[in-house]
């Protein structure tokens, strides 16, 4: 683990994760930048508000015969509402996404995305192949980051606008195309998971529980 000072307060910020280059400061709530063994403050992020997910920052889980811990989370609005990215870091050096959406789960972690179609040729219905696997595109929406917490692998700036680009193949295994300005193409495949399969330890607890 990587431990490094706020320069705004001083407080400590840690980062488990080699390709985390983002962070929110626990303390003072500042953005951070890390460059090597620096931090470079880039303005505050507000306090990110309660919501119905289960999980937060320190959850455990196991996925794959591998434990993981979440240590960032990035909370995404659209039209119709908002879900939650939670950016895993898992105990053989791997980095992955726990996406959280209106209690519905899947795992996913990056992958090459050069296969991925231009944005104007992205359409619902349409197939498109990552990693040698036809998916077919469900769902294309607007989103915008509505905060964010943790360490993170990419400048996770409240207000940052992208197109995210859901697909699903004939398996219901599940994949992600984010189209953005600052980081180009992203892509991600995976699977939906349920909550219980993931042995989940740390969970919040709520009053009614």
């Amino acid at each position: 683990m990587l431990k490094l000072a706020c320069p705004s307060c001083g407080g400590e910020v840690n980062f488990r994760s080699k390709t985390s280059v983002f962070a929110v400061c626990t303390f003072c709530k500042s953005n951070l930048i890390r460059t090597d063994l620096d931090l470079e403050t880039f303005g505050e992020m507000g306090e990110l508000r309660e919501d119905s997910s289960p999980i937060q920052l320190g959850t455990r889980g196991k996925f794959n015969g591998t434990w993981f811990d979440v240590v960032g989370r990035v909370k995404v609005s659209w039209s119709d509402g908002n879900w939650n990215e939670w950016y895993l870091y898992f105990e053989d050096g791997r980095a992955g996404w726990l996406a959280d959406a209106a209690g519905e789960f899947a795992i996913n972690f990056a992958t090459d995305q050069h296969n991925a179609p231009a944005l104007e040729a992205i359409a619902t219905e349409t197939s498109v192949e990552l990693e040698k696997n036809t998916y077919t595109v469900s769902d294309i929406k607007e989103i915008t980051c509505a905060g964010s917490e943790g360490e993170l692998p990419f400048k996770a700036l409240k207000g940052r606008k992208s197109t995210s680009v859901d697909l699903l193949d004939s398996d219901e295994n599940f994949a992600s195309i984010e189209y953005s300005e600052d980081e180009g193409i992203l892509a991600f495949t995976g699977k939906y998971v349920e909550l219980d399969s993931l042995n989940a330890q740390n969970l919040k607890q709520f009053e009614d529980w």
